[in-house]
Order: structure tokens, then sequence, then C-alpha cells
């Protein structure tokens, strides 16, 4: 009895249910998970565009990965050329010149406000083989 209960049960945990139309577990391979991730932080990538916010901190267990296919009418207007054309979000998001730029700003706008910190903290020194060697000429017994 109690068998037959665990393979119920292994068997309803390999899709999500009825009410989703029987969607299957997905395979969560290095590429998709990467893809899932950047999904999850895209409100951080692109300041003017706002996204409903995700509760989760997981990853999902269910989701169903798409290709878009245009329309015939979209040949000369609002398609993207195949060179163009990436396997991944991570991929386009890497090819962007606009997400580079901006990145490597915010990138360096840390850095410097890190850096701003660091020198008004009495505990930390930076000391180099030069300050160190002024040191022990000026100490004298």
């Amino acid at each position: 009895m109690n068998e037959m209960k665990r393979r119920r049960r292994t068997e309803r945990e390999k899709t999500k249910g009825t009410d989703w139309f029987n969607m299957p577990a997905t395979e969560l391979t290095e590429e998709r998970q990467r893809d899932l991730e950047i999904m999850q932080i895209r409100d951080a990538l692109d300041p003017k565009r706002r996204y409903r916010s995700d509760d989760r901190t997981v990853l999902p267990k269910y989701f169903q990965v798409g290709t878009v296919v245009e329309h015939a009418a979209d040949f000369y207007h609002s398609r993207i050329p195949r060179k163009e054309r990436k396997q991944t979000i991570v991929d386009e998001l890497l090819a962007d010149a606009d997400l580079q730029k901006r990145s490597k700003r915010k990138y360096e706008e840390i850095v410097k406000s890190k850096s701003k910190y660091r020198k008004r903290d009495p505990g930390f020194e930076t000391t180099t083989p030069s300050d160190i060697k002024k040191k022990k000429k000026k100490v004298k017994f």
C-alpha cells in the first residue's frame, strides 16, 4: 500500500498537474539556469522598464522555453536579422552595447564610492613598500 502511494507521488511530481495541462518538469541545465537567474534580476538590467515583482528566491521547477516566430509582415519592420539573433538571453545581453556601457559605468561608481569609505576608515591602512622603508628610516635608537 505504501509503495503504491510513493509511486503515485513520484508520478505526480513529474508534471505540474491537470490544471496546468500536465506541464512536465523541465531539465535544468547550466544554460537554462543562467537564463532564469537573469530573468529574476531583469529589473536591475534596464532602469527605464518596469517588471512585476517576483517573490521567488528559488528557481522554478516547472517552466517551458519557446522561440518567437515572426509573422511574414514583420520582415522589414520589427524583425531581428539572423546575424544578431542569439541562442540565450545571456548571449543577447552580452552583445548589447548599451547594457555594457551602463554596467561598466555603474561598476565604476560603486568602486569609487567604496574607495571613499576606505579612506575614512581608521582600521584600513594602505601601506606600500616605500612607506615601510620611510618608517624604518625615521625610527632611530
